[in-house]
C-alpha cells in the first residue's frame, strides 16, 4: 500500500490553528483551533482515510498557567479534552512535543528581556521565512513552524 504521509502541525490554544503539509511541504491546508469535537471531525474527516494517508500529527504539549486565571485555564483544559477526544475517536495518532523542544530546531529560545508579543512576533517572521508566499499570522505562526518540525523529525 502507497500511502502519501501528511504532516499535521497543531497549535491548541483557542487562538491557536492547523497546519497540514504533503510530503513535499506543500501547505494543503491552514485552519484555527476548532472549539467543538464536530468542528474537529469536520476539518480533519478527509485526512483520516488511512488507506490514503499516512498521518503525523505533531500538537505543541502545553499546559495551563496560573498567572492566566481559573476560568481561562478550564477553558484550555477543556479546548484540549475536546482535541484529544476527537482525534482518539477519528483514529489519528499524535505526537506532543513541548514548545522548547520544536523551537530548539529552529535555534530559538525566548530571551529574558523579551515580551511575550516581540517573541510571537519573532516566531511569525521565522515562519514566513520558511515558508515565502504563504499566508502567516500570528495565530497559525507556531502551527506552520510545528508542522515543518514534524516533516522533517517525523520522516
Amino acid at each position: 500500500m502507497n500511502r502519501e504521509t501528511i504532516y499535521i502541525g497543531c497549535d491548541p490554544g483557542s487562538s491557536g490553528g492547523f497546519v497540514i503539509l504533503s510530503s513535499s511541504g506543500e501547505v494543503l491546508d491552514v485552519f484555527k483551533t476548532p472549539t467543538s469535537a464536530i468542528e474537529y471531525q469536520d476539518a480533519l474527516k478527509k485526512y483520516s482515510d488511512f488507506d490514503k494517508y499516512r498521518v503525523i500529527l505533531v500538537k505543541e504539549k502545553v499546559h495551563s498557567q496560573p498567572r492566566h486565571g481559573g476560568k481561562a485555564n478550564f477553558t484550555f483544559g477543556h479546548t484540549i479534552g475536546v482535541l484529544e477526544t476527537a482525534l482518539h475517536f477519528m483514529k489519528i495518532t499524535y505526537f506532543d512535543i513541548t514548545p522548547q523542544s520544536w523551537m530548539k530546531y529552529y535555534m530559538m529560545k525566548k530571551d529574558k528581556q523579551e515580551t511575550q508579543t516581540e517573541w510571537k512576533k519573532r516566531l511569525l517572521v521565522k515562519a514566513k521565512l520558511t515558508f515565502p508566499g504563504k499566508q502567516v499570522y500570528l495565530w497559525n505562526a507556531d502551527a506552520f513552524l510545528i508542522a515543518f518540525y514534524a516533516m522533517q523529525v517525523y520522516r
